[in-house]
């Protein structure tokens, strides 16, 4: 949301009565943007890194925004100063940033649990850097001497979205040698999905042959085993080369810095314009931010809410600067889609009447992502090359 926000805001001209640009700055720890809808195919090969989780340098070039790539340490609201702990990469030391009108979208921190062993032995999966490190260790998993015909074992814990969006694109990439199990403790998967969605995805999850294990509590996880409560109350231990844990995330801890408002829930409580309560000069979006928009509804942390919210936001910033009229968050429920791995996708949207799956649907999906892309240079350059991929052979899923 922070990078939506400030591209967006940087294109709306003038930001000022007089006719002048506000300087605008970006913070973040890391040095690239990464697209979380796509890191599925990075991990898969389908994509590249910089398709995925291109240079934040190179995405800003023209733009006229600064960018600081550090962490924050201390927001000051009485004196308007955000410090910063500047990355090594970029120079180390401590950064004072002054502002007018702040933007908190830390976004979300997955967190795994240290009690059950998963801190320790289980891959994230949030980050490029979780991406590439889950190829290694599927590469080393792969390399790996074995009894007989005997397969790897991968388990994926979580039947949200990612979970079976992963279990789903591993287990036809690499049928030749692994399989994939998928750990969820609910009794359903993609419990926060549409129908259509649900079932699609139930249907694609056999037909990749991942073994689905519902109402199953993780209770211990090791380096190449998990234990788990299955639903009669029984405890069992399943063999596993690599475990992916994408169930549970919370908010950033951004908000503790600053001494904003939270929730029980850890977020930061916002009003219809996506001002952080009590406060006239600080937004908050995704994420991080508790939000109702204009009808009243509470809005699912989620990457298309987080885009609207980037637009809601640059415009409110850019009316407080030009004396303009702000405008209420509403957001517009657009679908969903899912991907299953090459060339197979669902998409759903009651709003346009759709219900799409197969090679249809992974091809709506590329496009609906693609118009989402950050800047016209870096969307027209991931364009060419998707153009280009579709012209040559796929590659043997497997091998």
């Amino acid at each position: 949301g922070g990078l939506f926000t400030a591209m967006k805001l940087a294109n709306l001209a003038p930001l000022a009565p007089d006719g002048s640009k506000a300087e605008i700055t970006l913070i973040d720890p890391r040095d690239r943007f990464v697209f979380l809808p796509l890191l599925y195919e990075l991990v898969t090969g389908e994509m590249r890194d910089w398709e995925v989780a291109p240079v934040f340098e190179d995405l800003l070039q023209g733009s006229g925004i600064k960018f600081v790539q550090g962490s924050a340490v201390r927001i000051d609201q009485a004196t308007r100063e955000v410090e910063v702990g500047v990355a090594a990469v970029a120079g180390g030391g401590s950064k004072v940033v002054e502002y007018d009108t702040l933007v908190l979208a830390g976004g979300a921190q997955q967190k795994l649990p240290a009690d059950n062993g998963a801190a320790a032995h289980a891959l994230a999966f949030n980050r490029a850097e979780d991406a590439k490190l889950l190829r290694q260790r599927l590469a080393a998993a792969k390399a790996a001497p074995r009894p007989g015909k005997a397969k790897a074992s991968l388990v994926i814990v979580g039947g949200g979205y990612a979970g079976v969006e992963l279990a789903s694109s591993l287990a036809r990439e690499n049928a030749g040698w692994a399989t994939v199990t998928l750990l969820h403790r609910g009794a359903q998967l993609l419990p926060a999905a549409q129908r259509y969605s649900r079932i699609t995805a139930v249907q694609e999850l056999h037909k990749a042959g991942v073994n689905v294990r519902t109402e199953n509590s993780v209770l211990a996880v090791e380096s190449n085993s998990i234990a788990v409560k299955v639903r009669d109350g029984e405890s069992e231990t399943l063999a596993a080369d690599v475990i992916v844990w994408t169930a549970g995330s919370g908010p950033s801890t951004l908000p503790s810095l600053g001494e904003f408002p939270t929730t029980k829930g850890g977020r930061v409580p916002v009003g219809p314009k996506l001002l952080v309560q009590g406060c006239t000069n600080v937004y908050a979006l995704g994420d991080l931010a508790e939000c109702y928009d204009a009808l009243g509804d509470l809005m699912p942390g989620n990457a298309q809410v987080a885009i609207q919210q980037a637009d809601c936001v640059a415009w409110n910033i850019h009316a407080s600067l030009t004396r303009g009229i702000p405008i209420k968050f509403r957001y517009q429920a657009l679908g969903e889609v899912l991907t299953f791995g090459r060339q197979s996708s669902a998409l759903a949207s009651p709003l346009f009447g759709l219900q799409v799956s197969g090679l249809a649907g992974w091809a709506m999906r590329r496009a609906t992502y693609l118009v989402r892309m950050p800047g016209t240079a870096h969307t027209a350059r991931v364009a060419a090359s998707w153009i280009s991929d579709l012209a040559r052979p796929p590659a043997r899923a497997g091998k």
